[in-house]
């Protein structure tokens, strides 16, 4: 029992929530520690907890899995902050949450075990920690790394879900104000069809974009052009991040208006914001150049020059751009 050491567990998500907090950080971390002392042991669990040795060796645990944990929580709570699941960043958070929130932390409990052990006067080399201890520690840093990621999962759903039903109560309430001015107007007759009363539908403000875990809703504001590939739909955002989405490019049109969003051609329907030069191109149509660039990779024409890529306007759409860029 006396040369056991410590072990870390899970935590995740944010240090406000009762699963991630201070309290279920030590809870845990007294868990593991008792786990790894008692691990492998002959003793029963009863015997072993009347003998001094077992709360020496607790102690020594809690303290080296306190300090895993807290490591391990800091680390997400930086990489959420930098580096979140979403879009283009999933394969880069794989590869840092590995080597940072499990490789790292797995050097820094057999160090400390390592510290341990000399200060009894052993040589961890000349323990089974390796052989058991270690494995079972390197196993719980990876439930812990994987109970953070439901952490943080469970959060975006939930964010989505409270961003995308204060949305809906917005949108009812402005349509709602919209029918009642139309009411007063007409004496308060109620014209229920929408051609009739003049009144635009309103706008779209947010596109719901569903990944494998969770919804994520995008601002409008956000998003630098829609296009089609390989018989699907997409959206690009300003930071780079690309969703599919299940709407047409034809209900895009629809509901996002013309004032801020332009149907290029029928792969493509691009922001005001991000055309940044256009220039005549071949057989009347024009080219125009996007920032951020439209990656060759999303397309089947085009050029790119200079690294930065141009997309095609056709040539029935070329007078309606210039109008709508001539603003």
């Amino acid at each position: 029992m006396n040369n056991k050491t410590s072990i870390q567990p899970d935590g995740g998500g944010s240090s406000g929530s009762v699963f991630t907090g201070i309290y279920f950080r030590i809870t845990i971390a007294l868990l593991a520690a008792h786990l790894i002392v008692v691990y492998g042991e002959s003793e029963t669990v009863f015997s072993m907890m009347l003998n001094r040795a077992y709360y020496i060796a607790l102690a020594a645990s809690f303290m080296i899995a306190y300090l895993l944990i807290a490591y391990v929580h800091m680390i997400n709570q930086m990489l959420d902050r930098r580096l979140n699941w979403e879009g283009g960043n999933v394969i880069a958070r794989i590869v840092y949450q590995l080597l940072l929130s499990l490789i790292a932390p797995g050097v820094l409990a057999f160090l400390l075990a390592a510290i341990y052990f000399r200060l009894n006067g052993m040589s961890i080399l000349d323990t089974s920690y390796l052989r058991y201890d270690f494995q079972f520690i390197m196993l719980m840093l990876f439930c812990l790394n994987v109970y953070y990621y439901a952490i943080y999962q469970a959060n975006g759903w939930r964010d989505a879900k409270a961003l995308l039903k204060e949305q809906e109560r917005l949108l009812a309430k402005k349509g709602a104000d919209l029918q009642n001015a139309v009411e007063k107007k007409h004496h308060l007759t109620i014209i229920h069809p929408a051609e009739q009363t003049g009144v635009e539908p309103v706008l779209k403000q947010f596109f719901q974009v569903n990944t494998p875990l969770k919804v994520v809703p995008v601002k409008i504001n956000q998003i630098c052009y829609f296009f089609r590939k390989n018989q699907h739909n997409f959206l690009h955002t300003v930071g780079g991040d690309i969703y599919a989405i299940p709407e047409s490019l034809k209900e895009v049109e629809e509901r996002l208006g013309g004032e801020h969003f332009f149907r290029i051609n029928r792969q493509m329907v691009v922001s005001f914001s991000a055309c940044i030069a256009f220039r005549p191109g071949k057989n009347k149509t024009i080219e125009v150049t996007l920032y951020p660039p439209f990656n060759i990779k999303h397309r089947d024409e085009g050029n790119i020059e200079g690294g930065s890529a141009y997309v095609t306007v056709t040539e029935d759409r070329v007078h309606a751009f210039k109008e709508w860029m001539n603003r």
